[in-house]
């Protein structure tokens, strides 16, 4: 099936006035933005690795890839798809946003209570399977009820309820200034401790507390509220035109660029005191140097481009950083059982192939005009 017959079948099923079963699966997944699939399962790994305790046996193992399953399409219809429901108004008079465009999509009110009940399911899929750590360790050791042995449990439904809370009302965090963007870096970090926090459960270790979170989660945080700030940036005049608040409405574009660049620089700064050279390092000095280029120039058009630019850098570099701890993994697996495996040494080897597979997969999907912005 070529593009045109994709896009042709998308923009039919959007437009039918009493669309078919199919055709609303075809929008929740269009409302879902396959290339966002990637996200919570990569950030899931970010948060496992940080952990130092990465799961082996294979009945954890199994555990961790439900738990991963349901990060990626079912949570991004808790986040995107929701957030298409109540934006439906102003996404109307959002010139980035159209059926079939690349920079987010519009939700045709006949899709929008299939939508929700898809979320709503989604939501219960995703709490349930955080459970499972939790009862899988149970199910093999006898363990002092702790919060820590229930966190995954904890940290996944404080993901999902945020996730609907950004754009659902009454709160609709989405609307209030500064929140908008915290909110997002929120749900990142939150989707690295679901990672953290299962990891320890699946290996036994429950001896840690808030202080033993990797500050490198944080900082994920920090410089994703950021982008968000300038994603709230390129699309300030429809916001306007519909009489929403963002931060973006409240301090403009150069005042979110700004934001940017600090928090970029803050993060480079405590990175700095950990490792001299890094994948994320490098992330952070890219990110730094497209949030200077907003403040210099806060043209619409350069801070949509700035925007598309930091969220592909994002994406790049989160995949190679996760190839190149995966391939370390890897490594040291295959040694302890006396294996030397030469495509995971170095690992920089593995980084590349792995990047370069998922940064393909990534593209591909953009190409094909399927969203990746918050929206």
């Amino acid at each position: 099936m070529d593009y045109g017959t994709i896009t042709s079948y998308i923009s039919s099923a959007a437009l039918a006035s009493k669309p078919t079963r199919r055709q609303r699966f075809v929008m929740v997944v269009k409302s879902s933005r396959p290339p966002g699939w990637l996200f919570g399962p990569i950030l899931y790994g970010i948060g496992a690795i940080q952990s130092g305790m990465i799961p082996r046996s294979f009945g954890a193992l199994t555990v961790s890839a439900v738990q991963i399953a349901t990060l990626g399409f079912p949570l991004c219809i808790v986040v995107f798809g929701v957030n298409d429901i109540y934006d439906y108004q102003s996404d109307l008079l959002n010139p980035r946003k159209s059926l079939t465009s690349l920079e987010g999509s519009i939700l045709p009110p006949a899709h929008h209570e299939f939508v929700q009940k898809s979320a709503i399911t989604s939501s219960v899929v995703i709490v349930l399977a955080s459970m499972i750590p939790t009862s899988h360790i149970l199910s093999r050791n006898e363990l002092e009820a702790t919060w820590q042995l229930y966190s995954p449990a904890l940290s996944t439904i404080l993901l999902v309820a945020l996730g609907w809370i950004y754009s659902a009302p009454p709160l609709r965090l989405k609307e209030r200034p500064v929140l908008d963007s915290v909110s997002n870096g929120l749900i990142v970090w939150l989707s690295c401790l679901v990672g953290f926090t299962s990891a320890r459960v699946l290996t036994g270790n429950l001896d840690w507390g808030l202080a033993d979170i990797p500050t490198k989660t944080y900082i994920l945080g920090l410089v994703t509220a950021s982008v968000h700030a300038l994603g709230a940036a390129a699309d300030i005049e429809a916001d306007i035109a519909a009489g929403q608040r963002t931060i973006a409405t409240r301090i403009g574009r150069r005042g979110c660029a700004l934001i940017g660049a600090a928090a970029y620089t803050a993060a480079l700064v405590t990175e700095a005191k950990e490792n001299s050279v890094s994948i994320f390092g490098v992330y952070l000095l890219g990110g730094l140097g497209i949030m200077l280029s907003v403040c210099v120039d806060s043209s619409p058009t350069w801070v949509r481009r700035a925007f598309q630019a930091v969220v592909y850098w994002t994406v790049v570099s989160a995949v190679a950083w996760f190839g190149a701890r995966f391939g370390e993994i890897l490594s040291a697996f295959f040694m302890t059982m006396g294996l030397h495996i030469p495509f995971f040494y170095p690992q920089g080897t593995f980084a590349s192939v792995f990047c370069g597979i998922w940064t393909s997969l990534f593209y591909s999907a953009s190409r094909n005009h399927l969203s990746i912005a918050m929206g």
